[in-house]
């Protein structure tokens, strides 16, 4: 057993005065100065050089394409913010950029880069290229600060589109759905329509906010309570239209 584990403890010395020599070859040839040793150096740091140099294109190269995907998603966000105006023939349309928002009000308020001298209001609707945002509730000379529907002061007076028009609230937002109380009619179909009605100074009618996606009752199982998807991302709003009749 003795002899079986000194050859192992030999094979391993083995194994580690190669690494040894080695380590010292370089100690040596890094420490004294000559001819050969400078040679050394100069392919260790061209070497490391290139390396540094190719992971710096590599960077500047995913940023770069990162850059472009951007200014893809820009342009066709813009191109959807100019069909509206297509939609929207009856109103004046002024697009805007957001550039302020705050983490402690996400879901309440946002601001632009358009003011009153943009000719933008308070009271003016708020749209993006897919549906209902919100509506202006201070201008500046410069920007405006746009409350957002789902800001749980907000009330937008709503209808649901089908057979027949069922009429009702939307004043909360939760887990990505808008919810919708107020209603009188039960029979409401999954993936109806819903827009804006007018019966409000601040919305224009038939402004479209999203579609049906669930139904439930309240605790007495006798008002429904209607969750609403809207195609707006909330957690990510870059540009917006503001409506002026």
């Amino acid at each position: 057993m003795k002899k079986i584990k000194l050859k192992k403890n030999f094979k391993k010395y083995l194994m580690i005065i190669p690494i040894l020599i080695f380590a010292f070859f370089l100690y040596y040839n890094f420490k004294e100065e000559n001819t050969y040793n400078s040679y050394l150096k100069n392919i260790y740091y061209n070497f490391l050089g290139i390396f540094n140099k190719n992971r710096t294109l590599e960077v500047s190269y995913t940023n770069e394409q990162l850059e472009i995907k951007e200014l893809k998603n820009t342009i066709v966000e813009l191109q959807k913010l100019l069909d509206i105006k297509t939609v929207l023939a009856d109103y004046e349309i002024t697009n805007a950029s957001v550039i302020s928002r705050s983490l402690a009000s996400w879901f309440d308020t946002l601001i632009i880069d358009k003011g009153s001298k943009d000719g933008i209001e308070a009271g003016m609707c708020v749209t993006n290229s897919t549906a209902l945002v919100g509506t202006i509730i201070e201008v500046m000379e410069d920007s405006s600060v746009v409350r957002l529907i789902t800001n749980s002061q907000n009330k937008v007076s709503a209808k649901i589109l089908g057979n027949e028009t069922i009429y009702g609230l939307i004043y909360e937002y939760n887990d990505n759905y808008l919810t919708m109380k107020g209603l009188k009619n039960t029979n409401i179909e999954i993936g109806s329509e819903v827009v804006t009605t007018g019966m409000s100074y601040i919305y224009p009618a038939g402004i479209y906010i999203g579609e049906v996606k669930e139904v439930n009752f309240d605790e007495y199982g006798l008002t429904p309570i209607v969750k609403i998807e809207t195609p707006v991302d909330f957690n990510n709003i870059l540009y917006v239209s503001v409506l002026d009749r």
